[in-house]
């Protein structure tokens, strides 16, 4: 859980002139799923989802950087 720390934060220091109303409602949510973590088996909603693999695995944010180039001219359109 360590990593979704550091790519919150990665998030917040990235966006720093957002609204501070977003930012407080963000910061909520992220304190909320750290109180909560991942949802099990025991509740109700989400008795058959397995998220085991999710936890596997360190996920990243995606960057613009990331996102392949939009071209200037699209055939067709």
């Amino acid at each position: 859980m360590n990593y979704l720390k550091h790519q919150f934060q990665a998030l917040l220091d990235h966006w720093q002139d957002e609204r501070k109303e977003i930012r407080s409602l963000r910061k909520t949510a992220f304190d909320r799923f750290n109180q909560l973590g991942f949802p099990t088996k025991k509740w109700e909603e989400w008795r058959f989802t397995d998220f085991s693999e999710i936890k596997k695995n360190e996920y990243c944010l995606a960057w613009s950087d990331d996102l392949p180039k939009i071209p200037k001219h699209i055939p067709g359109l």
